[in-house]
């Protein structure tokens, strides 16, 4: 051992810096712009057509996450969407849960390494599938309590809830590097009352608690466009018998610059007795979703992913005229199963959105729970004390231990 000083230094020097490096990320996450004009969405000032697929995670075990989020990729998407149930992020109130089955910030983080965007549903309604529309079931403690309205106890408790998630979910915004492109708020509102300020209000909520970087859309009917506020992108719930021109029509009379987006192109599903709900044909969601891209539009595309949903989870539909709870609501028409593609179905819609889809094969929104160790380069220039009291190092031509 010729140089035995090089060695002591290089086994200090790791030793005293290694668990540091360890925790370090070198690399900056580079910031993207998504905007909109014309009617079209502006990527880094590039056009951008979105194609979503909706992920209920809820309805997924945690551990099929990352195989089929990379099933929706391959499949030609770029934009996966979260819809986040309050209830389950604040199953009792004023106590959060971000944890195991509900780490949303895994869910973008895989999805960033998958190079997807990130479109949230934060509600407070999310689904009409689900019980309650995904809120907490605590609200209904207090009986003097009106949800989706304006009343202060109610704004109270969705502001909190709001600023748990931005603060679960800080620096996974588009402008600060992360995947988080696009924001929701709500479902199609059908009730009476300042419809047009509720909206508002939830969008004011949500910049406040640091949502500021990403566009704000809002799932709504045509019935509703007149009372979208300003700043927020209507998500058009469209009638799918209808061709899309006409559909999006209105959304064009209220802003000739918004970018067309069809929500909701679903699929067939059933709950636990077998009965149809959301009945959808296959060729129909399939010319659908063609036209939709003709008219230079963007779309989501629900019941892709294979999700089962139970108990609290599970909601309820009118069915001829009845009102049918769902016990359980399997995923029977979805066109990926968590082995892969299935079908005839998923094939054609895979083609059409990779025809037509940008892909996001470019973007650098790389997992931060995947991180590199990195050694500088160093040189040492003098010997610490500490190598005084060490014993004379022996010469040796064959190996000996460190004893």
């Amino acid at each position: 051992m010729r140089h035995p000083q090089r060695l002591y230094r290089f086994l200090l020097y790791l030793l005293l810096f290694a668990p540091l490096m360890m925790g370090c990320d070198n690399g900056k996450k580079e910031a993207h712009c998504i905007a909109y004009d014309s009617g079209l969405f502006l990527l880094d000032s590039s056009v951008f057509v979105v194609g979503a697929v909706d992920f209920p995670y809820y309805g997924i075990p945690r551990s099929y996450w990352e195989r089929t989020i990379g099933h929706v990729k391959e499949m030609g998407a770029n934009t996966v969407m979260l819809r986040l149930p309050w209830m389950l992020h604040e199953p009792k109130e004023g106590s959060f849960n971000f944890e195991e089955e509900n780490d949303v910030r895994l869910l973008c983080d895989i999805a960033a390494d998958n190079g997807l965007l990130v479109w949230l549903h934060v509600g407070p309604f999310i689904d009409k599938r689900m019980d309650f529309g995904g809120m907490p079931w605590w609200l209904l403690e207090n009986k003097n309590i009106r949800v989706r309205t304006l009343q202060q106890s109610f704004m109270d408790r969705v502001g909190r809830y709001f600023r748990a998630l931005a603060a679960e979910l800080s620096g996974m915004q588009l402008g600060s590097g992360g995947p988080i492109a696009f924001v929701n708020i709500e479902e199609p509102y059908y009730l009476n009352g300042n419809v047009k300020g509720y909206f508002a209000a939830l969008y004011d909520s949500l910049r406040v608690a640091g949502f500021d970087n990403s566009l704000f859309t809002l799932s709504v009917s045509k019935e509703n466009l007149l009372k979208i506020p300003s700043g927020v992108l209507p998500a058009l719930v469209a009638d799918e018998r209808e061709n899309a021109m006409r559909s999006f029509s209105g959304v064009k009379k209220v802003n000739h610059d918004f970018p067309v987006i069809c929500n909701d192109i679903n699929n067939t599903t059933k709950d636990v007795s077998g009965v149809a709900m959301d009945v959808y044909d296959y060729n129909r969601r399939y010319m659908r979703a063609f036209e939709v891209f003709e008219a230079n539009g963007s779309l989501l595309l629900r019941n892709v992913a294979d999700a089962a949903f139970y108990g609290h989870q599970a909601g309820a539909a009118v069915v001829d005229g009845k009102f049918l709870p769902y016990a359980a609501l399997i995923g029977e028409g979805a066109v990926l199963s968590r082995a892969g593609y299935r079908g005839d179905e998923a094939r054609r819609l895979s083609e059409l959105l990779k025809r037509n889809v940008t892909q996001m094969s470019d973007m650098e929104t790389k997992s931060q729970s995947n991180r590199l160790m990195m050694l500088p380069v160093v040189s040492a220039e003098g010997f610490s004390s500490l190598f005084a009291t060490m014993p004379k190092p022996i010469e040796s031509a064959v190996p000996l231990t460190f004893e």
